[in-house]
């Protein structure tokens, strides 16, 4: 007796099944012998799976790029960070130190400390000039900013701005009249009479 075969049909996951079991001469020169890894078809378009990539442990594409991205980003931050701190910086000098800096700073803004000479302030109409004294130096300056109630000649101040010339620019005057900030920098009032600080 002769037996009919009766056709049948194959499910695309059944073909799935049968391609991770015996691969294509293609998946074997690849070096992947079972199909994808997780013996599933995850083409997602419905056919046999064949031409998955398998994962080898490399990061993909993907996550390559996710990678850079970041760490562009990352760099940009530090960046930002390192420029704005270093803005935000100002630096503090007595009127002696300042004058010895000079080349150095430049036209860098920055605090600078000193007496304020008796017989040197002079306004002129929104601004005022004078010199101030520091261990026997002397910076004459010139102040666009509106001067406090407590300036004046032999006032310790703390002026803020930068040099134009020999010139300090200041926009800011800040009156010293406070034993804990003499305290705290001793070595900055050498020289100052106690009775003015």
């Amino acid at each position: 007796m002769d037996s009919l075969i009766e056709p049948t049909t194959t499910s695309n996951q059944e073909l799935s099944s049968l391609v991770a079991l015996n691969p294509s001469k293609d998946d074997r020169k690849n070096g992947s012998e079972g199909g994808n890894d997780s013996g599933s078809n995850n083409s997602g378009d419905g056919e046999t799976g064949v031409g998955v990539r398998p994962s080898d442990g490399s990061p993909s594409r993907g996550k390559m790029k996710a990678i850079a991205v970041g760490f562009v980003i990352l760099s940009a931050l530090g960046v930002i960070v390192f420029k704005g701190l270093g803005s935000a910086l100002v630096y503090f000098k007595t009127a002696d130190q300042a004058v010895a800096d000079r080349a150095q700073l430049g036209g860098q803004t920055f605090r600078i400390f000193g007496t304020v000479v008796p017989g040197t302030l002079v306004e002129h109409g929104v601004t005022e000039s004078f010199d101030i004294k520091n261990n026997g130096v002397s910076v004459p300056v010139v102040n666009k900013g509106i001067p406090p109630q407590l300036f004046g000649p032999n006032v310790p101040v703390v002026l803020d701005g930068h040099f134009s010339g020999d010139t300090y620019v200041s926009d800011q005057i800040l009156v010293k009249h406070s034993n804990v900030y003499v305290a705290a920098h001793p070595e900055r009032f050498k020289g100052i009479p106690k009775n003015t600080r």
